[in-house]
């Protein structure tokens, strides 16, 4: 049994007592036996209150309980447990009227979510349209890089989406200039639901900075007007660029592909099973990066029903 710890167990009971409008002057006997004391509406040297506290429990048991009474409210006890780690309080039932409110402050969060998603959706629609096409800034460091000719917009679902390079302010209030946008749209849906970035630089470590400019997910597609063929499925759009790239201009496939980016392994996973269901009764195949995250990712589609697994590094240089 784990010692006890007699001044809490006394500062415990002392505050439970004040709490109650019953408050003990200085300290108190426990000792399980009942003791009078004097309260604030006594006169003449009266003594209405009393207590009994068993500082080691009934049975010696190590649960301290007590008990305070006031004989001018009628005599009520009420009743005391010191609780902490070694003895922890039980969970108690939430009234009808707590769980009501519980209720009704998810909703409130809920509502108030959805609006702060909405205007951070819209901020990030109102960027990017602010930005140009690349079609007017094929010289972007990144696009050069990867070796891939630049994809303008296009429709998903009826709604605009595709590359763009522009400037956004960030949090801290810093303007971060020559980025690429790229349009996230739901998979499930065809709306707009993030904006992807990638810094017109790389960093010290010689990669090119990125990262969502609003909340997070969704997929980039390209062509997906093309209503048969297979379909690519990749983590960057780096590797689905140079692969749409390689598959229409360079392999001499006469059937153009549909392909997708997610951006990142976490967020492929998370699409797999919708892209399969949207894209059902057509090849699909994952383009699977060469590290221990791009293998869960092609494990995770594979147990989606892909249709296979590529390395994009045996065609593409």
């Amino acid at each position: 049994m784990a010692s006890i710890d007699y001044y809490a167990v006394e500062r415990s009971f002392l505050e439970f007592c004040r709490s109650k409008g019953l408050a003990i002057p200085g300290q108190i006997e426990a000792d399980g036996k009942i003791h009078r004391f004097r309260l604030e509406s006594d006169r003449h040297g009266g003594r209405s209150g009393a207590y009994c506290v068993w500082p080691e429990g009934k049975g010696y048991d190590g649960k301290p309980h007590g008990w305070v009474q006031d004989h001018h409210e009628g005599g009520e006890k009420h009743y005391w447990q010191f609780y902490n780690k070694d003895n922890p309080s039980p969970k108690r039932e939430a009234t009808a009227e707590e769980r009501a409110e519980a209720v009704a402050r998810k909703e409130t969060d809920a509502q108030q979510e959805a609006e702060r998603r909405r205007e951070a959706l819209k901020s990030a629609w109102d960027v990017y349209q602010a930005a140009r096409p690349t079609e007017e800034a094929p010289d972007h460091p990144y696009l050069l890089e990867k070796h891939v000719t630049p994809r303008g917009g296009f429709l998903f679902g009826g709604n605009e989406c595709g590359l763009r390079v522009g400037n956004m302010t960030s949090q801290s209030g810093k303007l971060m200039s020559n980025l690429l946008f790229i349009t996230m749209m739901d998979i499930r849906t065809d709306r707009f639901c993030a904006l992807h970035r990638v810094f017109g630089r790389p960093g010290a470590d010689g990669r090119f900075g990125k990262g969502w400019a609003t909340p997070a997910g969704g997929v980039f597609p390209i062509r997906v007007d093309v209503p048969s063929g297979v379909v690519f499925v990749g983590e960057g759009i780096g590797t689905i660029l140079s692969w749409y790239q390689y598959w229409n201009e360079e392999s001499g496939n006469v059937e153009p592909c549909t392909a997708i980016a997610a951006m990142d392994a976490g967020n492929l996973v998370k699409n797999a099973a919708a892209i399969r269901t949207r894209y059902r009764g057509r090849d699909v195949f994952i383009l699977q990066d060469d590290d221990e995250a791009g293998e869960k990712a092609a494990t995770a589609c594979m147990s989606a029903g892909f249709t296979g697994v590529v390395n994009p590094r045996d065609y593409v240089r």
